[in-house]
């Protein structure tokens, strides 16, 4: 368990949980764009996982 306040540990959730918000919307607009993006070579693609 962590030492610290409930408060501040449920602050520090939001804020990771808004983070990771923000990358999976810019993310998505990377994908919708046709950009390259940082996945790994091993990722299904929309022609399937031999694609």
């Amino acid at each position: 368990m962590s030492d610290q306040p409930i408060v501040v540990q449920l602050a520090e959730a939001y804020i990771r949980l808004e983070d990771a918000k923000i990358r999976a919307r810019a993310y998505a607009e990377q994908l919708r764009a046709g950009l390259p993006t940082d996945r790994p070579p091993w990722w299904p693609t929309r022609d399937g996982p031999f694609g």
